[in-house]
């Protein structure tokens, strides 16, 4: 019978119960013309199978022209398929060497086959410099370049630095979701080009080659103060939520809006700030009229100015009321998000949970009060910003209210902060109540 094409190998081992195959992985083919499919090494025992890429990516008239290959006639032979072929045969090789080491040891498994390949140390990989530069970031961008590192090695594999070339990392972004993440996999690669560890003629981006998309400047990302009025609204009228939801998830739904709320009227503060914010010194001493805080963001560097005072306008002391915390000296304002948490990678993580939950409710929240924007918590620094300009706010205060630097500026060091009833009546506008300065 003939053999069907692009299902051959190019080269198999057995030992026992254990079979090697050295083919392409034909798993999540969907027929494409001209689809790039990974060549693979298969490992089978016992009717289980454990894929080990080989970080090569071919068609299936491209594998067939390997497997055919003979080196005849060939004068480049390193950059034909008959020195591909020669490369995928070494790669098979040291794996199978592998698996015969561990079965004459008597403890051969497919999962610690996969653990010692992946984890191999006889030669460096890209994805083992990416972790290592992930781990001089701050915790919430090394979170970010892990997460594009999981998405390249699902989708591409652990590959050795002569593997990442502009092909692969086009096949890659063809699969994946987030331009974001070929940012982050730019950076690894001009940190393995100062390494020598790829030629710098390879290099794959700019003019011509792979272009990364700007990010957006997210100029409509933000609610004007009429749908913030009607979320307000809404969550003071808790009108009649729908039956299906439960009484905790109505809850959840209602401590979303607030805290949305919250972050819009506290001088549009992320979530990572509105959840450590705290019932303080400063707090009291104002009657409890004002909040102030160092920004999460900023305030481990020297040159930015991380202070941030917030006004608490009527509407803001409501939610404050009805939502935040017993008032404690000392704890949090919306204990509710991170509760007793004091860890700091935990509370990291639970805010970026936290993110992604007021993302969900908001949008039904949304479709209930039939608005079709479909906001995040990043909106409402935006929208503080927005709203407050279009008032006609002085963008002295808009800034300085945001915690932006002022280093730039020398004068702006000898300008005191806004007067406070200025900073009420500012803030008052974010949801079209005038009050008189």
């Amino acid at each position: 019978m003939k053999e069907e094409k692009g299902l051959g190998r190019l080269k198999q081992e057995r030992l026992l119960n254990i079979v090697a195959t050295l083919t392409i992985d034909t798993r999540k083919k969907t027929n494409k013309a001209g689809e790039k499919l990974p060549v693979c090494v298969r490992i089978s025992q016992n009717r289980s199978n454990a894929y080990l890429r080989t970080g090569l990516f071919v068609t299936v008239d491209e594998w067939d022209e390997l497997r055919h290959a003979t080196g005849r006639g060939v004068i480049d032979k390193e950059g034909s398929a008959w020195g591909k072929k020669q490369q995928q045969i070494k790669l098979f090789d040291n794996i199978w060497q592998k698996v015969v080491e561990l079965s004459n040891d008597g403890c051969f498994s497919l999962d610690t086959l996969k653990k010692i390949v992946k984890n191999k140390q006889d030669d460096e990989t890209f994805l083992k410099l990416w972790e290592s530069v992930a781990s001089t970031k701050k915790l919430g961008t090394a979170e970010n370049y892990r997460i594009a590192a999981k998405c390249f090695e699902k989708l591409v594999g652990d590959i050795g630095f002569e593997d990442v070339t502009e092909e692969t990392l086009e096949r890659w972004r063809s699969a994946m979701l987030n331009e974001s993440y070929m940012r982050a996999c730019r950076v690894v690669i001009n940190v393995a080009i100062d390494n020598r560890l790829i030629d710098s003629r390879r290099y794959p981006f700019g003019k011509g080659k792979i272009e990364i998309k700007k990010g957006s400047t997210r100029k409509q990302e933000y609610l004007p103060v009429s749908d913030m009025k009607r979320l307000y609204d809404f969550l003071l009228s808790e009108q009649e939520l729908p039956k299906s939801w439960t009484k905790g998830y109505k809850l959840a739904v209602l401590r979303s809006v607030a805290t949305f709320l919250a972050a819009y009227l506290g001088n549009g503060m992320n979530l990572a700030d509105l959840a450590r914010l705290e019932y303080n010194d400063y707090y009291f001493s104002t009657s409890k009229s004002f909040f102030r805080f160092l920004r999460t963001k900023t305030k481990d560097k020297a040159d930015n100015q991380s202070e941030v005072i917030v006004p608490i306008v009527p509407e803001l002391r409501t939610i404050i009321d009805k939502y935040g915390s017993e008032e404690k000296h000392g704890s949090r304002v919306f204990g509710y998000i991170l509760e007793d948490i004091t860890e700091e990678m935990q509370i990291r993580k639970l805010i970026a949970q936290e993110n992604s939950n007021i993302k969900d409710r908001l949008e039904k929240v949304c479709e209930l009060l039939g608005m079709p924007q479909r906001p995040t918590m990043t909106w409402t620094r935006h929208s503080f910003a927005s709203n407050l300009t279009h008032a006609g706010v002085p963008e002295r205060y808009i800034s300085q209210a945001m915690g932006h630097s002022t280093s730039g500026s020398v004068t702006a060091n000898y300008i005191s902060e806004f007067p406070r009833d200025k900073m009420m009546h500012y803030n008052s506008l974010l949801l079209g109540v005038e009050n008189p300065v």
